[in-house]
């Protein structure tokens, strides 16, 4: 039954990104890459030093990517993600998202490859599975990164699974441009004392930092901070959309405060950590880490979601899964597409996914 439902899902991959393409207004698709066009443009033209400049980078968005109009997306990477943008800024815009959207179906197919191997399912089978999943789809026409951040986490897996937990953390470390997943990963691993893994990704960090900051110079720090202050307040930030705890509660709950939710994420990441102490040193504790970190982080959309697929399809492909896990996997698999208008409530499948992954998942190797 397992298998015929997986071949099942070969057309209902399809259908969801057929939604998602009439869904999007015929002006939205790549809109999103702007902010990662313009940032790679204002370091090769010298701009660096005004980087995180909210008035800057909206001039020049407007100026090489909507031709004087349009709209603004801030760029809040930390730097060094703008070096690797830097070639495609050479291209006009729309050449550079489309080779954006190479790029990451490229490195899709290499996170395919690296999870059907080994795996009793194949390359068509697993391809289903991760199409299906509307948070990729979503990643691939807007134009995101996320799919560069399940790559990453799929190689340290990968790193994990050889126990090299001293590279899984260095290769960890490399997808910190999204921080306000990986600080809450590196969070747990230190909570769980896995002091290996958490020295490799305190390394990168320390590099990845030192070259953010030889980019933009000090004086932007500051500048950065201010940024990211401005976005929370944005009121077009739209945090009843966002798939996690936070984004419930106030979708739920309406006027509650901000320090209640900061209070609720971190109590339940501290409840996560503590339950999970024991059940992680059984299973690859990072493909445990990645659906706890994102129902607590603090700043989360739909395309964020995208790594979800990792842990996903490990309980899936297992051996021999237990039947609970393999169905909350494939309720949180269409999850996002059922639930496309009201992506808050995703939280709540998750939360059922985390807890029979935990209890029942697949095993693997320590470290």
């Amino acid at each position: 039954m397992r298998t015929t439902l997986l071949l099942g899902l070969i057309p209902f991959a399809g259908l969801t990104i057929v939604l998602l393409i009439r869904a999007l207004p015929g002006d939205q698709t790549g809109r999103d890459f702007r902010q990662l066009y313009a940032a790679g443009f204002m370091v090769r033209t010298g701009q660096a030093s005004q980087l995180y400049n909210m008035e800057v980078q909206q001039s020049v968005q407007q100026r090489v990517v909507s031709g004087g109009s349009g709209g603004y997306i801030p760029f809040i990477r930390p730097a060094y993600e703008a070096i690797f943008l830097m070639p495609l800024s050479l291209l006009p815009y729309r050449t550079a998202y489309f080779c954006f959207l190479g790029l990451n179906v490229l490195l899709l197919g290499v996170t395919i490859t690296m999870l059907s191997s080994g795996s009793v399912w194949g390359v068509v089978q697993v391809s289903s599975m991760v199409l299906c999943f509307m948070p990729v789809s979503i990643t691939l026409f807007a134009g995101q990164d996320s799919v560069l951040l399940a790559v990453i986490l799929a190689a340290s897996c990968k790193a994990l699974d050889r126990q090299r937990p001293l590279v899984a953390g260095v290769i960890a470390g490399l997808a910190l441009f999204k921080f306000q997943l990986m600080i809450p990963i590196f969070l747990l691993f230190l909570l769980w004392k896995r002091w290996r893994f958490c020295y490799g990704f305190a390394l990168s960090a320390l590099v990845l930092g030192l070259v953010s900051i030889s980019v933009t110079g000090v004086h932007q720090l500051g500048s950065y901070i201010q940024l990211l202050q401005e976005v929370d307040r944005s009121k077009t930030l739209g945090v009843p959309l966002m798939a996690n705890l936070r984004g419930l509660l106030v979708g739920t709950m309406g006027g509650i405060s901000e320090k209640a939710v900061i209070a609720a994420d971190v109590g339940l990441g501290v409840l996560l950590a503590i339950f999970l102490l024991r059940l992680q040193e059984r299973r690859n504790a990072l493909l445990l880490a990645i659906p706890a970190a994102v129902l607590c982080c603090y700043y989360l959309f739909s395309h964020d979601l995208t790594p979800l697929f990792l842990p996903i399809v490990a309980v899936m492909t297992a051996r021999q899964p237990t039947s609970l896990a393999w169905w909350s996997a494939l309720l949180l698999l269409l999850a996002p597409t059922a639930l496309m208008t009201h992506s808050s409530w995703v939280a709540l499948p998750l939360g059922f996914f985390l807890l029979e992954f935990a209890i029942q998942g697949r095993p693997a190797k320590r470290e």
